[in-house]
């Protein structure tokens, strides 16, 4: 078995199965395990050639993103199998699909529980004060989540409110002067070397809120807020941290 997802390579072991993992992407780096397994290369151009080499049963994928390598894969008669979770609910359900197709069916319904328990208490202890967010995950282009996306969801559970979750896309390109006309109480930024110092300098972001505040988080690891897996409520937990400790800010002024 082959996995070109790291969300789904974090599936598998969680659920007990990554002994029959022969291959996976450089992105799989969680848990430690995954970063020993051999690498066929990256998302989009992974090596077709050493994938059927490792002879796999199955390959997992993600689509829209990868159909050019199901194609491949399937002209060399290898199945694949597309496991795209853009949800919560989604996670659920590839969760018990993997489970499904590697024998781990218990195992997947019993971590489902425990995430939809977790889940469910973190919604039922959100703080009423539900400050205006913008997301920032990548800064050139500057690239936020939309409405439709995974990380609007999380970011909804962990007490924030998404200034573009109007926006009825997963993630876009969005211009500084839009995220200036919205004027977020709340940036967070989700990737590596994220600089608060940089986006103070924008032009106009001196008229922002959270500029104002200094209401500009860093430091998360992306990989627990933006990959659809089994270690979501991490990101939740991780969000609503950083969120509730500005409300304490908020609380203690004058």
């Amino acid at each position: 078995m082959v996995s070109l997802s790291p969300a789904v390579t974090e599936i598998i072991y969680a659920i007990g199965r990554g002994d029959l993992l022969v291959g996976n992407t450089i992105y799989c780096d969680y848990p430690e395990e995954a970063k020993r397994v051999r690498k066929v290369g990256d998302l989009i151009s992974p090596k077709i050639e050493l994938i059927k080499s490792l002879e796999p049963d199955l390959v997992f994928l993600t689509l829209p993103l990868q159909r050019h390598v199901r194609e491949e894969l399937s002209a060399l008669g290898i199945e694949t199998v597309d496991v795209s979770p853009e949800s919560i609910s989604g996670i659920y359900e590839a969760i018990k699909k993997v489970g499904r197709l590697l024998g781990a069916e218990a195992r997947a319904e019993s971590l489902v529980a425990e995430l939809k328990s977790a889940v469910d208490s973190l919604s039922s202890t959100r703080s009423k004060w539900r400050p205006r967010c913008y997301l920032e995950l990548s800064p050139d282009p500057p690239y936020t989540a939309g409405g439709s996306s995974f990380v609007n969801e999380l970011l909804e559970v962990a007490g924030g409110v998404n200034i573009f979750s109007d926006v009825k896309k997963s993630y876009f390109v969005v211009s500084m002067e839009s995220v200036v006309k919205r004027n977020p109480e709340v940036i967070i930024l989700i990737y590596e070397g994220a600089s608060r110092d940089a986006v103070i300098g924008r032009l106009g972001f001196e008229k922002v809120e959270a500029v104002k505040r200094g209401w500009i988080i860093t430091g998360l690891d992306p990989d627990v807020i933006t990959r659809p897996g089994p270690r979501f409520v991490e990101g939740i937990r991780a969000l609503r941290e950083a969120i509730e400790s500005l409300g304490s800010n908020r609380r203690s002024q004058p």
